[in-house]
């Protein structure tokens, strides 16, 4: 669309289900595939593939990888402004200025990093935000009261997320606008618990601040794997309820199924 929106459409056949998606911040101005269904976008002098399962090292997991403002040659005055991003030619990396200041003449590039290792952060893309709701879900009986006990959600990957959950329409007005309260104070979900997704490496790994083999004795590495067997208590009383998934991600994530166990009076169901 002219504004820069995206919007797609699904249908799943077989399970009878349709649903539409908004893409945004798509600044581009233009888009085409190739004869092996890959995707380029381009703005301005920049092209940009998107990620695709055609080739193994192509599935991207961020934003505008390699993306850069300059290329490095050697310094020769100047200043390094903050959030400016800057190619080494030399390495194949693009960094990152995170504090402004002056250029050192003569140096390298990697000699510039040395010399001044808190200025510089190495870029490796843009996080990608995500917002996924499921539709408003009533149990088939939209009048009694339930009462929601534990949930699982089945994904793939080893990003983290936050799963949300809204009830009895406390959630937006007609206009898609965030329902707030009497102070003006926008509502919040009724309950929310960070994930990450089930193929994780588990406690004490893939976080920095950890030694993986001592485990040392800083953070306590990944999050709550979303497919734990152990069922994830999450007690709330509703009539309709609403499900949303937000984050901002770098690596893999995919939404395979999620289920909840709830009680209805003395009856209990599994929805799934």
């Amino acid at each position: 669309m002219p504004n820069g929106k995206v919007l797609c459409y699904t249908f799943n056949p077989r399970l009878k289900m349709h649903a539409w998606s908004k893409f945004e911040q798509m600044d581009w101005a233009a888009a085409w595939t190739s004869v092996l269904g890959r995707l380029f976008l381009a703005k301005g002098t920049k092209i940009f593939l998107s990620g695709n399962s055609t080739f193994s090292n192509e599935g991207y997991r961020a934003d505008r990888l390699m993306d850069r403002d300059f290329i490095w040659a050697d310094a020769t005055g100047g200043t390094f402004t903050l959030g400016s991003l800057w190619y080494d030619p030399l390495a194949l990396q693009v960094w990152q200025c995170v504090t402004s200041h002056p250029k050192t003449a003569g140096l390298t590039f990697a000699q510039e990093r040395d010399n001044h290792g808190t200025m510089w952060e190495q870029y490796t893309g843009r996080a990608i935000p995500i917002d996924f709701e499921l539709p408003w879900i009533d149990g088939k009986d939209p009048m009694k009261l339930k009462q929601l006990r534990y949930i699982s959600i089945a994904t793939k990957g080893d990003a983290e997320f936050t799963f949300d959950v809204y009830v009895d329409n406390l959630f937006k007005d007609v206009n898609g606008n965030m329902l707030t309260d009497y102070n003006g104070i926008e509502i919040k979900p009724g309950l929310s618990m960070a994930f990450v997704g089930n193929d994780a490496a588990g406690y004490g790994f893939d976080d920095p601040n950890i030694d993986p083999i001592t485990l040392g004795e800083t953070g306590y590495g990944m999050g709550r794997r979303s497919r734990d067997p152990r069922l994830f208590g999450f007690p709330i009383k509703f009539k309709t309820i609403k499900f949303r998934l937000r984050g901002a991600v770098k690596k893999k994530l995919e939404l395979v199924n999620l289920s909840f166990l709830y009680a209805r009076n003395k009856t209990h169901g599994f929805i799934r």
